[in-house]
């Protein structure tokens, strides 16, 4: 029976093959090119609906404007940039020779111009993510997360080929970080926008009254000092007809909770 989850596998194993089709029949400088192009196009199709500030032009409680209105998800943008990394991989896994196609090695320069496209497509998904939209957080969450593999495993196999040096790697690491961060802003329930970071707020430092209690009129004496009196009696006090004092002092624990004093009368 066909069913949507089977649809939207045969299109990605469509969009997959294509992918490889386009590699093979192009050289390694005009496949970056290419990738670059379609990191590009998701990019601007994502920040359509978000204005210079980077915040979602929504209207009517949460509806969208006519130009946000996509015959494609963010997710399927999203896949078809991971679909097309994904090809570029399996041309040099299965024909390295053909993928290199004369090129010049390290081909440090158009891997990292390549790479430079990613950081535009996070900050548009971390944007329209922080942002009332209507799009479902899961789904787009999980195509962050197929994205970010497929970056890192194409630089990997570009690494084992020795087609790219460490200082790529390191830039590869760096661009996935920021796919990171983008996946964090669609980590919300429903389709509920993520957190605004905020500056840190200012805490001030507060001195332990850890083992003292708080009397009312705001003075703070030491817990030892608390129970029937302020003064302790001495041992060898008289009381009436000679008898000695019973010592009624009693040493009352208060409250451990660093920053808090707790009354030990109350």
């Amino acid at each position: 029976m066909y069913t949507q989850s089977c649809g939207a596998a045969l299109f990605s194993a469509l969009m997959l093959l294509l992918s490889c089709t386009l590699v093979s029949a192009t050289d390694t400088g005009t496949n970056f090119l290419n990738l670059r192009t379609i990191i590009t196009a998701a990019a601007d199709t994502i920040w359509a609906p978000l204005n210079a500030t980077g915040v979602s032009n929504v209207t009517n409680f949460g509806s969208i404007p006519a130009i946000a209105q996509s015959t494609i998800g963010t997710a399927d943008l999203i896949a078809n940039v991971t679909g097309s990394i994904l090809g570029s991989k399996y041309s040099l896994d299965v024909n390295k020779a053909a993928f290199i196609n004369n090129t010049t090695i390290p081909m440090d320069g158009i891997y990292t111009n390549y790479l430079d496209a990613i950081p535009t497509l996070s900050s548009a998904l971390t944007a329209l993510g922080k942002s009332w939209h209507q799009e479902l957080n899961i789904p787009i969450y999980l195509a962050i997360e197929a994205l970010t593999e497929s970056v890192h495993g194409f630089g990997s196999s570009m690494l084992q080929a020795n087609l790219i040096t460490s200082n790529s790697t390191i830039r590869t690491i760096q661009v996935a970080n920021t796919l990171s961060d983008a996946q964090a802003a669609w980590s919300k329930i429903l389709n509920y926008p993520g957190r605004r970071r905020r500056s840190a707020p200012i805490v001030p430092v507060r001195r332990s009254t850890e083992g003292e209690a708080r009397v009312i009129d705001g003075a703070i004496r030491r817990a030892e000092d608390v129970s029937q009196g302020d003064v302790k009696p001495a041992s060898n006090a008289q009381c009436s007809e000679g008898v000695p004092c019973v010592n009624s002092f009693k040493k009352r624990r208060v409250g451990t909770v660093v920053g808090r004093s707790i009354v030990p009368w109350a």
